[in-house]
C-alpha cells in the first residue's frame, strides 16, 4: 500500500470513528417511548437501556396485579425493541457510508 492510499484509509477510519462517537452521543440523548398494548403503562428510556420514566395510568390498578405486571413487561419490551432498532439503523447507516 502506498503512502497516499494509507493516508486515505487513515482519514476514512478517523471519519468513521467520529461518526460512531456522534451516533453514540445521539443514542444516549434520544428518548424512546414504549407502551403496553392497552397504553396504560408508558416507559421512557434512551437507546442504552437507561430508563428515565415510568408512567402508570391509575385506572390500570383496577385490572389487578397480574394485568399490571403484564402491561409493565409489554412496555419494557416495546421500548427495548425500539431502542435496538434505532441502534441497528444508526450503525447500518455508518457502515453504508464506508462501504461495508
Amino acid at each position: 500500500m502506498d503512502k497516499e492510499a494509507l493516508r486515505k484509509a487513515m482519514l476514512q477510519a478517523q471519519s468513521m470513528q467520529l461518526d460512531l462517537v456522534h451516533a453514540q452521543d445521539e443514542l444516549a440523548r434520544t428518548s424512546i417511548e414504549g407502551k403496553s398494548s392497552d397504553s396504560k403503562v408508558r416507559i421512557v428510556m434512551n437507546a442504552y437501556g437507561d430508563f428515565k420514566k415510568v408512567e402508570i395510568d391509575p385506572g390500570a390498578l383496577i385490572d389487578g396485579i397480574h394485568a399490571m405486571e403484564k402491561a409493565v413487561l409489554e412496555a419494557l419490551n416495546n421500548a427495548t425493541h425500539k431502542a435496538a432498532e434505532l441502534t441497528k439503523t444508526k450503525l447500518e447507516n455508518i457502515s453504508k457510508q464506508i462501504g461495508l
